[in-house]
């Protein structure tokens, strides 16, 4: 969910105006597109595993079953990959928060009637995902929980075989 509103974001703001694919074209996002920016930044946050966000929670239950399976090397790259994507991630958090980039005036266009649609279709899409990432963030057991059957039922169907 975290990759898929992060790319959302992107594929949004992109069909508004040719391709944003460097870093300095979400220089101030937050001031012209302030929910796209929202959207990112959790979206930054959850890739990154801050608390409250599905992210920490994958983050977290990797940890652990590394920690128990006594695999201290992988811990030690996870945290070191969290650390390195966490210097990444907050570059652009902190690029979607800065000033306005200053921009060439382009002329006004008129605005498809199509593009009222699709702005819709893109907020309800990216509210799911924002909210599937806040919602497994804060309570993430019930999907543990199917997952773990789930793995159950596997492994018994699998003994099962001749």
């Amino acid at each position: 969910a975290m990759s898929l509103g992060a790319f959302g974001v992107v594929t949004v703001y992109s069909s508004e105006g040719g391709e944003k694919d460097r870093v300095e074209d979400y220089q101030g996002l937050f001031w012209t597109r302030p929910w796209l920016a929202g959207m990112l930044a959790l979206s930054l946050l959850s890739l990154a595993g801050i608390p409250v966000t599905a992210g920490f929670i994958g983050k977290f239950y990797a940890i652990t079953a590394g920690v128990d399976a006594g695999l201290w090397w992988l811990v030690l790259a996870l945290i070191a990959n969290s650390v390195v994507s966490l210097y990444y991630y907050l570059r652009l958090f902190v690029t979607l928060f800065g000033e306005v980039a200053v921009q060439e005036a382009l002329p006004q266009q008129e605005t498809p009637q199509r593009s009222e649609f699709v702005s819709w279709t893109a907020v309800c899409s990216l509210g799911f995902v924002a909210s599937i990432i806040l919602v497994l963030g804060v309570y993430p057991e019930p999907l543990i929980q199917l997952i773990r059957e789930s793995v159950s039922n596997l492994l018994m169907v699998v003994a099962q075989r001749p």
